[in-house]
């Protein structure tokens, strides 16, 4: 996503950009939420916030980190104040839209930007990461 322009050249979609991490380990606990909240209180609005993180849903597959209801009202929190919040769907290939997710945040709006990816079922990509069957 950003860059540092060099003698080189400069890749990345928002090669001016200043990028910053935040651990989602606080005092030795792992605190998404706190996460969050921290980055969002050192962003100001029109700055985007990336959660690369996924947790785990009650089919046992990954969904995005919302369905815990800290981590949503941190989210929310952070796009109410102007900041642009991506988050990661999850990687679990689960349909939000299922029963098991009624009333949890994966069915609320917290104003985050949900990304997923896939794989169209004509590409047979294998699980490994390496692409098996693709076509030429």
């Amino acid at each position: 996503m950003v860059s540092i322009p060099d003698s080189g050249g400069c890749v990345g979609i928002s090669h001016q950009a200043k990028a910053a991490v935040h651990p989602a380990i606080i005092n030795g606990v792992f605190n998404t939420a706190g996460a969050i909240s921290n980055a969002a209180g050192q962003l100001k609005a029109g700055d985007v916030m990336l959660i690369e993180l996924q947790a785990t849903g009650p089919n046992g597959k990954y969904v995005a980190m919302q369905i815990l209801a800290d981590i949503f009202a941190a989210i929310k929190a952070a796009v109410e104040k102007g900041i642009t919040v991506v988050e990661a769907a999850g990687n679990g290939d689960e349909n939000f839209e299922l029963p098991v997710f009624n009333g949890t945040g994966l069915q609320k709006d917290s104003g985050a930007i949900i990304v997923g990816a896939g794989v169209p079922p004509t590409n047979h990509v294998d699980f490994a990461g390496f692409g098996a069957g693709l076509p030429s």
